[in-house]
């Protein structure tokens, strides 16, 4: 889905009124759109606020008495009903059972899309953390910039080292649209063993950012690489590298 029509669907999404489909699509861009993730954040207190929207309103002198009155125990015979009248009792309770169904719908269904909020909030809080650190290693005077090399034309690549190799920034553009079942797998070689860090699907205009801190720091690891895997990665790389370089 493309942002606009994401961000059509928001107000929607947040209700709990679109189909599965739909909100499953939603669920995955603004996973990956940081636009769109904000939006969704700006709508999380909405069914709070519907909660708080209708006021309480107290019970009809009398209601509790009435109704236990009508409840008849289930020892006692009684006498035939007209069908009319019998009608006339039971319209009511069976309103009042659709409406209870609704209700406990309603509120399963809100309780489900506030954990969806709260987890994409969480992440969002995430995201500005790890937004900062980028931040804060690329306003770094003494920054070592290292351009990468590709296989396709248009793909670009660059990688900025902290002078003591505790950290990187990662920033890749023009990454080719992958097929279905098809993720990129992001990996840092040592000269004993290589690791995959991550695996991404990259934003519509095909760019993506890593913020790298291995607990080790980048100093084992002599090149990066990104490649085309199946989906949920592979243990090692099964593609031609699209985009990479030594560090």
């Amino acid at each position: 889905m493309k942002c606009e029509q994401v961000r059509d669907e928001i107000p929607l999404y947040v209700l709990g009124a679109l189909d599965a489909e739909t909100a499953g699509r939603v669920r995955e861009h603004v996973r990956t759109c940081d636009a769109c993730r904000e939006e969704l954040a700006s709508y999380s207190e909405i069914p709070y606020a519907l909660n708080l929207a209708v006021p309480d309103e107290p019970l009809p002198r009398g209601f509790t008495t009435r109704l236990l009155e009508r409840v008849e125990p289930a020892s006692r015979v009684a006498a035939p009903v007209p069908i009319a009248r019998r009608r006339s009792w039971w319209l009511p309770w069976a309103v009042a059972a659709a409406c209870l169904a609704l209700a406990v719908a309603l509120g399963v269904n809100t309780w489900r899309v506030n954990a969806e909020l709260a987890q994409i909030h969480d992440e969002l809080y995430a995201q500005r953390d790890y937004d900062a650190q980028m931040s804060a290693l690329m306003s770094r005077p003494d920054i070592v910039p290292v351009v990468l090399q590709s296989s396709r034309a248009r793909v670009r690549g660059k990688v900025y080292l902290a002078p003591d190799r505790s950290a990187a920034v990662l920033m890749v553009s023009n990454l080719p649209r992958l097929r279905k079942g098809q993720v990129y797998e992001l990996w840092l070689n040592a000269p004993a063993h290589r690791v995959a860090v991550t695996t991404f699907v990259p934003l519509e205009n095909g760019s993506m950012r890593f913020y790298l801190s291995p607990p080790d720091g980048l100093k084992p690891y002599k090149s990066i690489g990104i490649t085309v895997e199946p989906a949920g990665g592979s243990p090692a790389p099964t593609s031609p590298r699209v985009v990479g370089g030594e560090l």
